[in-house]
C-alpha cells in the first residue's frame, strides 16, 4: 500500500493578504459584481470619484453633523422677485476654509454698539479679524486708541489718518497729537445670527 498523498487545494496557513490591507480597508463587507466590459471604465471612474470624495474633509458631512462643512446648492436665491427652486447640490462648503485665509493670524471679536450699522455690522455680530494683513484705505479695521478697542473704516489721505464710523450719529475719530493708535487687524468677515 502506498503512502497517502496530501490533499490538494484549500486554505494554507499564512497564505493570502493580511486582513485589512486591501483597497477597501478593514471591517468592510465586500461583494463581487459582474458587469459588461463596456461599462467597466465608467464604473471604475465612479469608484475613483467616490474615493476622492471620501478623502475630502467635507465628505464626513454625511456622517458627522458637527462638521464645519455644509451643503452648497447651485441655485441662486433671489432677494427680489421669487424664482423657482433649483434642487441641485453643487458642492459642500467648509466654512473655515471659506472664511479664513490664515488661521494662525485670525481671531474673532463680538461687536458692541451700532457705529458700523451702515456697513452691515450690528450689536452682537461676530467679526473675523486678520492680524497678518496690511490695513489699507477704505478697509474696516479693529484699532486700539489710548487703550480702547474700536471697529471703524480706515481713512488715509494726504498723510492724515482717521477712523470713520458707518452711522451718521457718530463722529469720525481723527488722531490728535500725542494720541496712540495701533491697528490690530483687518476685518475680513461679519457673521450674523438671526
Amino acid at each position: 500500500m502506498s503512502p497517502s498523498k496530501p490533499a490538494r487545494g484549500g486554505a494554507r496557513k499564512g497564505a493570502g493578504r493580511p486582513p485589512g490591507s486591501g483597497r477597501c480597508g478593514a471591517g468592510q463587507d465586500l461583494t463581487q459584481l459582474r458587469l459588461a466590459r463596456a461599462d467597466k471604465a465608467a464604473v471604475l471612474q465612479l469608484l475613483a470619484s467616490r474615493r476622492a470624495q471620501r478623502a475630502d474633509p467635507c465628505w464626513r458631512l454625511v456622517s458627522d453633523p458637527d462638521s464645519s462643512c455644509l451643503p452648497l446648492y447651485s441655485g441662486k436665491v433671489a432677494a427680489g422677485s421669487p424664482t423657482t427652486a433649483d434642487e441641485g447640490l453643487e458642492d459642500t462648503l467648509d466654512l473655515n476654509r471659506y472664511l479664513i485665509d490664515d488661521a494662525s493670524s485670525t481671531f474673532m471679536v463680538r461687536v458692541k454698539g451700532d457705529s458700523m450699522q451702515g456697513a452691515g455690522i450690528g450689536e452682537g455680530d461676530l467679526l473675523l479679524v486678520e492680524r497678518g494683513r496690511e490695513a489699507r484705505h477704505g478697509q474696516i479695521v479693529l484699532a486700539i486708541i489710548d487703550g480702547e478697542f474700536t471697529v471703524k473704516r480706515l481713512h488715509q489721505r494726504a498723510g492724515k489718518l482717521a477712523l470713520l464710523p458707518e452711522n451718521p450719529a457718530f463722529a469720525p475719530i481723527e488722531l490728535l497729537p500725542g494720541q496712540e493708535m495701533s491697528i490690530w487687524g483687518v476685518v475680513s468677515a461679519c457673521i450674523k445670527k438671526f
